[in-house]
């Protein structure tokens, strides 16, 4: 990293705060911390993160709420860190503008490596390119939900769309069958 680069780690968990800055600490990052959601937005405001890890379960207001308030301001890398891991909560935080979803608990060095990827990633994508991945041969448009391959248009179910998309979005990344399920 050229910058020191600074995640905030928004988890009313103190435990989990602590273990999570110390490792980042230790990879070079500048950390910042939020024990709820509002405090989330107002570190967001002040601290101004290069990426955020998000709880979802948090006091005054949910990972959730903390997510769309932040897209209407950033477009800073959001990785939702949650218990929840049904596929409509995964769906719920990717539709809402979350980048990832990783469930607790979850493998500190996989965690590094996806921010470390995301952030270099973010160098080089521009904001309005965020709704177009391309991967190879593939484009997926997020915002009109199409796919096309070589240019032709490509007819996908949802769950065939949202897994495309989670393999695009994760490209260069060893995901296990549960994250990927």
């Amino acid at each position: 990293m050229n910058k020191q680069q600074t995640v905030l780690i928004a988890d009313d968990e103190p435990q989990i705060r602590e273990i999570l800055s110390i490792y980042f600490k230790k990879e070079g990052f500048k950390v910042i911390e939020a024990a709820d959601g509002a405090e989330a937005l107002v570190q967001v405001q002040a601290g101004k993160p290069d990426i955020i890890l998000l709880d979802i379960m948090m006091p005054v207001l949910d990972g959730l709420e903390v997510c769309k308030q932040v897209r209407k301001i950033s477009d800073i890398p959001i990785i939702m860190l949650t218990a929840k891991d049904s596929d409509d909560d995964r769906i719920l935080g990717l539709e809402i503008g979350a980048d990832d979803y990783i469930s607790k608990p979850f493998g500190i060095m996989e965690l590094l490596s996806r921010v470390k990827a995301f952030l270099r990633r973010g160098t080089q994508q521009k904001p309005q390119d965020r709704d177009l991945l391309v991967c190879g041969d593939i484009t997926l448009d997020l915002k009109k939900h199409q796919v096309t391959t070589q240019g032709q248009p490509c007819e996908l179910t949802v769950k065939e769309f949202d897994l495309l998309h989670y393999l695009m979005a994760n490209a260069g990344i060893v995901l296990s069958r549960d994250q990927i399920m």
